[in-house]
């Protein structure tokens, strides 16, 4: 990493780049504001996806963890109706699987019009 200029601010995060596939962030304002900013969501094949973005709002609404710059990101880019869904559990994140995750399902008696 040396060798492309990085420079790590917390030297706890270097472990989390050997997993990491892909990182997409406009680094304009990030180290120096603290902000991301979400400009779209993609799906595998490169294509915008709404039922992307609803997880990925569900998980930032629901976790009950640290709230990171990307959660605040996704839930600023546009906002979305949570009523019909509940948090049934979440899993916290831990290095060995290198993840959090919330499962949460459509409240009883609600539909979501799909």
């Amino acid at each position: 990493m040396s060798k492309h200029g990085v420079i790590v601010k917390k030297l706890s995060s270097i472990q989390n780049f050997g997993s990491m596939d892909v990182l997409c962030t406009d680094k304009t304002g990030t180290l120096t504001e603290d902000n991301i900013v979400l400009v779209k969501y993609l799906d595998a094949k490169g294509e915008a996806d709404e039922k992307i973005f609803e997880y990925a709002y569900l998980t930032s609404t629901f976790r009950s963890g640290f709230h990171n710059p990307l959660d605040v990101a996704i839930k600023e880019f546009k906002k979305i109706s949570t009523a019909h869904f509940t948090k049934l559990d979440e899993i916290p994140f831990d290095f060995e699987r290198r993840r959090d995750s919330v499962v949460s399902g459509i409240s009883r008696g609600q539909t979501t019009g799909r």
